[in-house]
């Protein structure tokens, strides 16, 4: 269901499956694609079941007009851990999983795949607002429904929640995402970021620059030592000492422009 007032437009449905429903729509201006998924469940369906679902699921994403933004919500079958508090998760940074099906796996995969963040990691909430799901007891809740978009959008969310008190004949709960854009393309535009540096590795095959480099991991590793680590974290802590080591010790490339022959040449 979609409000009909002014300022909101959009097409019929393009991408019609049992499972998956695709759509565009504009907000005052904001082009937005929203998918809506209904996963397999976790032990009752084929892999062959997941896996065409997801196939179907990245169709609908990549099945979108140019400039809008992708919006994507329903319920993923998937249990991760992070989601049970505030992680930040944007699809690409690394959080220990205490608790992770073979759904959970997947959709961090395709979250990771196409760095989309799930706005209810990005907010402080009790635990009662945050279950979507709900055994008929009562007694056995679970999060399985989810939100994902990409980190422009998540920029313009200003809650995501749910509202446990909204009870409407279903084992799941409403999972209420509040997203307030500017309204004008003007309002939106931000300048762009400074180019990123990119260093030149192949100096490592100096020798100068090979022993400042050992000398700075270790510097580096030694910085972030500490006892009962998880692999994840001696992981992150291995990769972040070998990134700062190289933008410590290695130059920038440094690009070049030949003019010849009437043709421009940057290398």
């Amino acid at each position: 269901m979609i409000k009909s007032e002014r300022g909101i437009t959009l097409n019929p449905p393009d991408f019609n499956d049992p499972r998956i429903m695709g759509i565009n729509i504009v907000v005052h201006g904001f082009k937005i694609r929203l998918v809506i998924a209904y996963s397999p469940t976790n032990v009752s369906d084929s892999e062959s079941a997941k896996d065409e679902f997801y196939r179907k699921l990245k169709k609908a994403c990549e099945n979108r007009p140019k400039n809008y933004k992708l919006i994507i919500a329903g319920d993923f079958n998937a249990e991760t851990s992070f989601v049970y508090n505030k992680t930040e998760f944007d699809g690409s940074n690394m959080i220990y999983d205490e608790i992770c099906n073979d759904n959970g796996l997947r959709l961090k995969s395709f979250a990771r795949q196409y760095k989309l963040c799930m706005p209810q990691t990005f907010f402080e909430h009790p635990i009662e607002e945050r279950y979507t799901w709900y055994s008929s007891d009562k007694k056995t809740k679970k999060i399985l429904d989810y939100v994902l978009v990409p980190k422009f959008v998540n920029q313009y969310i200003t809650d995501c929640l749910v509202k446990p008190q909204l009870d409407f004949q279903s084992d799941h709960r409403i999972l209420v995402t509040i997203l307030e854009t500017p309204k004008s393309k003007m309002a939106r535009w931000k300048p762009r970021s400074p180019e990123k540096r990119i260093l030149d590795i192949k100096k490592l095959t100096d020798a100068h620059y090979q022993s400042e480099y050992k000398l700075k991991v270790s510097e580096e590793i030694l910085k972030r030592k500490s006892e009962n680590l998880t692999m994840d974290q001696v992981s992150n802590n291995l990769v972040t000492s070998l990134s700062n080591a190289a933008a410590e010790t290695l130059p920038n490339i440094n690009k070049k422009i030949l003019i010849n022959y009437g043709k421009t040449i940057v290398f």
